[in-house]
Parts: C-alpha cells; sequence; structure tokens
C-alpha cells in the first residue's frame, strides 16, 4: 500500500534508512517486486540502521518489511510481507557490509598510532574506527566510549559477543587522561552492564611508560579478575612509538629491564590466575618478550592462543608448527640435492631470529635448499618499530635492492589468475562466512570488485534451512585466464554421497555439477587443480583407509573419470592406484602436463612416495619419479605382531621404518 510524500517526511526522523544497492534476481524480494534503489525502513516495526537490525529482525518466519520508493519527483512509503522460513536471506544487497558508515573514534589517546602517521599516505589510513560492530564481526577493540547505554542495550539484545574492549587502565580519572575524553572512565560501567547481559569480553591493555605501568597495572589486572570467567582473556602490549611524534605526548620507549619487569609482574597475576580458575587469563605480547630478551613461552603456555591476533603466541605458534612439520620429513616430498633452489625471505627485526633459525633447520633437513633471510630495519617509521606488519614498500625495495634474492620469487598461484586481474578467496559478510568470491580487477586498474559466487549455492544458516542447496562448497584452484574455478561441493540433502565436483565459470557467472560415480558417503572427491579449457584434476579420498586415486574431467565434459582409465597407456598409474595413494597436484595453463605423487615400489616388499609428471598430448610419456630422498624411504613396514606388511595396509596401527633408521607409528583409520 502506497502513503504520499508527507507521510514519510514525518516519520524519517523516527526511523533508519538504508539504501538497497541492488535485489538477485528470482530471489524471495525480488519476487515480492522489491527492487534497487528502495530504501528499507523497518523490519516489523524495528529500526532498520545497520546490518545488525537487518539480521536480527529478518531472522522471523514472518517478516513485514517497510519500504520507500521514489517514483519521478515523488515519494512512496509501502509494507511487504513476506513469508520464509527462519533466517531464510531474502536477497537484499546493501552498498557495504554494515549498511552504514564505520564509527569513528571520539578519542585522543596519547599513544594513538595514527596520530603517528606522517602526512601524504593514502587518506584511508587516517580512518580512526571505534567500532562496536566492528568488533564482533572483525575482533577490532573498542574504547567503550561511542557507545550509549541503549548500544549496550542492543548488543545484549541480539546477543554480539565477544567484545574486544581496550581498557588500557581502569582507574577512571587515568584513562580520561589517556584518552583525552571526559566520559572514557564513565564508560567502564558498560564492562559491567555487558557482562551481566552474558556477553564475552576480551581486555586489551597498551601500556605507556610512566602512565599506566607499576601500580596502575597492578590496580587494572587486581579489578579486571571481578569479570572472569565472562572476561576470557587479557593482553598487555608495549605502544607502539613512531618517529613521527612532534607536539604529541611525550612517551619513551620501554628498557630491556623494563620489559623483564613487567613480564615478571603479569606472569605473577597469570600463576595466581591458574591456580584459581585454571587459565592465566592474562598474557604479556611477544614483543614485550623480545624487547627483554627474554625467551618465549612454549606452546602449552598460551592456551587456545585467544590473544593471537594481538601478537601473543603468534611466534611460539609458528615455531611449533614448523618444527612439528619438520618431524616427518618422509610426509614432504622435496629434492634439493640435484636440483638446488635458493630462494628469499624478508622479515622484520623481531620476527628475524626465529624466521632464521627456521630457514636454517629446514636448509639442514634438505641438501640443496638455500634460503637468504634479510632482516629489514622500517626506516619509514623509525627503528623502533620491529614488527614485519608495518614495513613498507620503500623500505623493502631499498634493502632489497642489489642482494642476493635466488633464481625466484615464491608466490602462491593457485588463486590467482596468470595477470592478477582475477583471484580466489574467501569472504564473510554479516554473520555468514561465504566459502568462496571472486575478485574482478575493475577498469581503474587498481582496485577489485567482489563477486560472491557461494551466496547463490551455499548455506550458512546454522539449522541449514536457507533456499541454497549446498552445506559444503570450497574452492580449490583458480586457472591462469581466471574463467575457471575448481571446487569441491556438497548437496546438504544427499546423506548417502560425501563430497563431490564441481565447475564455476566465471566469465558465464554458471555453476557446473560434476558427475562422480564412485561418490559414497565413505569416497569423497577433491579438486585440486584447473587448466585455461576448464580440465579439472582432483582425487577420490578413501575416508576410512585414507587411500587416494587421482581422477580427471576434461574440457568440455562433465564426467569424473580415473586418471589411470583416462590415460591408459600410463600403467604407472595404475599402480599407483592399487598402492593407494595418487595425488594429481597441479596442471599446466594449456592443459598439457599433470604432476602428481604416490607410493611407488621400491622393491618386492616395499613402497616410497615418488611425484610424476603426465604428456597429455602422447599419453605414454611418465616421468616415473624422482623417488623420495634415501632417508625418507620405508624400507619396511611391520604390523603391531612383528610381521612385515605392505604400505597400503587394512585398518589399524602399523610400523613404518625408515633407511635413515628411524620409525613412525602409523595409524589407519
Amino acid at each position: 500500500m502506497f502513503n504520499n510524500i508527507e507521510a514519510i517526511d514525518q516519520m524519517k526522523g523516527r526511523g533508519g534508512m538504508v539504501k538497497i544497492s541492488s535485489v538477485e534476481h528470482n530471489s524471495i524480494a525480488f519476487d515480492h517486486g522489491i527492487r534497487d534503489g528502495d530504501i528499507l525502513l523497518k523490519i516489523n516495526d524495528g529500526e532498520i540502521n545497520d546490518a545488525f537490525d537487518y539480521r536480527y529482525y529478518l531472522t522471523d518466519e514472518t517478516v513485514t518489511l517497510t519500504l520507500e520508493r521514489r517514483l519521478g519527483d515523488e515519494k512512496f512509503r509501502f509494507d511487504v510481507l513476506i513469508k520464509k522460513d527462519m533466517y531464510e536471506d531474502i536477497g537484499l544487497c546493501f552498498e557495504t557490509p554494515l549498511m552504514d558508515k564505520k564509527h569513528s573514534c571520539r578519542n585522543k589517546c596519547i599513544f594513538c598510532f595514527i596520530d603517528q602517521l606522517p602526512k601524504g599516505l593514502r587518506e584511508s589510513l587516517y580512518f580512526k574506527d571505534d567500532d562496536s560492530r566492528l568488533s564482533f564481526l572483525h575482533g577490532n577493540y573498542i574504547t567503550l566510549t561511542n557507545l550509549k547505554d541503549s548500544d549496550i542495550d542492543r548488543i545484549i539484545k541480539m546477543h554480539l559477543s565477544p567484545i574486544n574492549v581496550s581498557v588500557h587502565t581502569t582507574n577512571p580519572e587515568l584513562r580520561c587522561h589517556m584518552m583525552n575524553n571526559r566520559f572514557a572512565g564513565d564508560s567502564l560501567r558498560f564492562l559491567d552492564k555487558l557482562r551481566d547481559g552474558g556477553a564475552t569480553l576480551n581486555a586489551q591493555i597498551v601500556l605507556c611508560k610512566g602512565v599506566n605501568d607499576g601500580n596502575e597495572l597492578v590496580r587494572t589486572l587486581t579489578d579486571l579478575e571481578k569479570y572472569y570467567p565472562a572476561l576470557e582473556s587479557i593482553s598487555v602490549v608495549p605502544a607502539g612509538l613512531t618517529k613521527y611524534r612532534d607536539g604529541l605526548y611525550p612517551l619513551e620507549h620501554y628498557t630491556p629491564e623494563e620489559c623483564a619487569k613487567i613480564i615478571g609482574l603479569v606472569e605473577g597475576f597469570a600463576e595466581k590466575f591458574y591456580k584459581k580458575y585454571g587459565t592465566r587469563l592474562v598474557w604479556c605480547s611477544d614483543e614485550m618478550y623480545l624487547q627483554a630478551g627474554k625467551r618465549l613461552h612454549g606452546n602449552d603456555y598460551y592456551e587456545d592462543y585467544i590473544q593471537y591476533n594481538n601478537g601473543v603466541g603468534m611466534l611460539t605458534s609458528l615455531e611449533y608448527e614448523f618444527l612439528s612439520e619438520l618431524e616427518y620429513p618422509e610426509d614432504h616430498v622435496h629434492d634439493f640435492k640435484d636440483k638446488p633452489r635458493k630462494i628469499s625471505i624478508a622479515t622484520g627485526k623481531a620476527a628475524y631470529p626465529l624466521i632464521k633459525k627456521l630457514s636454517e633447520a629446514i636448509c639442514r633437513m634438505y641438501e640443496g635448499l638455500q634460503v637468504n633471510v634479510y632482516c629489514i630495519e622500517n626506516n619509514f617509521f623509525g627503528k623502533n618499530i620491529t614488527v614485519v606488519g608495518l614495513l613498507t614498500g620503500k623500505d623493502l625495495h631499498e634493502q632489497l635492492f642489489g642482494k642476493e634474492l635466488g633464481e625466484e620469487l615464491v608466490l602462491s598461484s593457485n588463486t590467482v589468475c596468470a595477470d592478477g586481474s582475477m583471484f580466489l578467496g574467501y569472504v564473510q559478510d554479516d554473520f555468514a562466512a561465504y566459502p568462496i568470491c571472486v575478485w574482478v580487477l575493475n577498469k581503474d586498474g587498481r582496485t577489485y570488485s567482489v563477486i560472491p559466487v557461494s551466496k547463490r549455492f551455499y548455506d550458512s544458516s546454522i539449522e541449514l534451512k536457507g533456499p541454497q542447496p549446498m552445506d559444503y562448497f570450497n574452492g580449490a584452484f583458480m586457472s591462469a585466464n581466471g574463467r575457471w574455478v575448481a571446487l569441491s561441493v556438497h548437496n546438504k540433502d544427499n546423506a548417502e554421497q560425501s563430497y563431490t565436483l564441481a565447475r564455476y565459470d566465471v566469465l558465464n557467472d554458471a555453476l557446473e555439477y560434476i558427475s562422480c560415480p564412485e561418490a559414497t558417503q565413505t569416497l569423497a572427491y577433491y579438486a585440486t587443480a584447473i587448466s585455461d579449457d576448464g580440465t579439472m584434476i582432483g582425487y577420490i579420498n578413501d575416508e576410512t583407509s585414507n587411500a587416494r586415486t587421482g581422477v580427471i574431467c576434461l574440457a568440455g565434459d562433465t564426467v569424473a573419470h580415473r586418471l589411470s582409465e583416462a590415460f591408459p597407456n600410463v600403467p604407472e598409474l595404475a599402480q599407483l592406484d592399487v598402492n593407494e595413494l595418487n595425488t594429481p597436484c597441479c596442471i599446466t595453463p594449456d592443459g598439457r602436463y599433470i604432476t602428481g605423487f604416490g607410493y611407488v615400489d621400491l622393491d618386492d616388499e616395499n613402497l616410497c612416495f615418488g611425484t610424476y609428471w603426465i604428456d597429455t598430448k602422447t599419453t605414454d610419456a611418465v616421468d616415473k619419479v624422482s623417488e623420495a630422498a634415501p632417508a625418507t624411504k620405508v624400507v619396511g613396514s611391520y604390523g603391531v605382531d612383528g610381521k612385515a606388511k605392505r604400505i597400503a595396509a587394512p585398518k589399524g596401527l602399523r610400523l613404518d621404518k625408515f633407511a635413515n633408521g628411524k620409525v613412525k607409528k602409523v595409524v589407519v583409520k
């Protein structure tokens, strides 16, 4: 029902107004007559100001949308009644993920990094956000000074959690001083309200020398304890100080001795919390330990790495994961002895010792591999800025120019097309994670526009009640020309079948399902690569034994065939299938050559890892393998009864003995 312009003007001050940028064709909204450019005012009399209002009020099965539309010189208001499944999307798209502008910061913190930026950088770098919505969506830390009681009530009502808070100090007067905001102290009361409302909290303390450390830090940590268990973690990090601080509050860098003292204080609290609650609750950042010259803690110390993105435990996690992989060299097929490889890594001062250590470790393991690690000093922001994330292109270029960088620069090529005009990735919208999207280069040659491919196919709702058919929609590889994406998918209504294959045509925005004849509940198809003409390769994985069989779907075909059947003149492929490991990994853009790895016969009794390549034009040109280095060859495989067996073993435990004398336990599920 349409009303005149006067009715619209009367309601403007009482409700939100969000412009609909586009409506998906054949969606619920489109079928109900909603069109691009309409203004969304309310849903079920709830005002719509941003994405959270929209998602919250849209969850009901019956919703009434109040909209505004301009027709000529007049504006009309009308209502649309929609019946749908709970949480089902109706197909409206908006100009920004938040449907609103980001909220800017009202503080003038004495340690603010943005205030320490030089002039002449891109405009977006100078924007200070302080938005509770970004805290929920992306983990940003907020000061609470931007919020009113109604905002807190809204967070609690909508169950927006966790909320990450930049506390800095629980001393109200000191907080006002540090933030140069007379409301900063009063806003601390929102911590109580959020806790009592059931919200989960994480806290951050940015330490400034002589300001909120010492006794003030003791007070802050003591006060914050009362918020446990709603408060899940606290990080203590030193303020980052650039060389551009003229006219700003006179802050100084911590000395190594001062950093060590702070660490001792924080670890004392952590030990007390651990004895009382079973969690340390508070951690110092890696940077604090590095500045103090102290050794970082081990993997277990950081528990769930809840403050990882704040630089807490980041280096420990890297070292642990890296060295864990090196414990099983037989799992990695590398042969640099005959084909030496030289690469380079550039990193910041903080991470340099660890990156150097890990590089030396892998070079010791693989003869012929050389890794040059270069420590880049931050001349742009100042030498006291040591994290790699703040290195600039200028410093990288100046300090790497003329250095021995090796024969190639190694980049990830499986998600980027050859000319960089298109790349494959993952995106998270307001609430739902869309497994894949495609970014396409705009005409300006500098910016990209996103195509949310998954939105039409992937059901991101918790209860899988959306109209989309898939509950798994994973993009594995993009062709070099940007035309094709190889996917592994699963139809949510097909409980009798595991993952199958699909091929997405970017040019025509079309999805093509691939017939997978061997797919069952336990036999899943996974895509690994795709050529410029749409030829896909991948493998069948037996979920019970982990056996793999290589597959291919030729361009123009919609059926996946065993690789060994597609190339019958290559008997080695059939033998790899028999040995239960055949994984084609890569295909050249022209589709001519395929590379992969699998188990090959070492002798009559044993197998070893090997790599292969296929010339698809001749179908009989297989380079059988560069067999694994002698040290990684399996020379014997035994059951728990001590009897020898082949690697292709049934379910259970086996013991693999390698040529270097090491023995590895292997559990076949």
